[in-house]
C-alpha cells in the first residue's frame, strides 16, 4: 500500500509541475 501511495504522490507532483509549465508557457 505504501508503494502505491508513494507512486500516487510522485505522479501528483509530476502533474502539478506539468500544469505549472503549461500555465507559464
Amino acid at each position: 500500500a505504501r508503494e502505491l501511495s508513494d507512486n500516487a504522490e510522485a505522479l501528483k507532483r509530476l502533474v502539478d509541475g506539468f500544469l505549472t509549465d503549461v500555465k507559464a508557457a
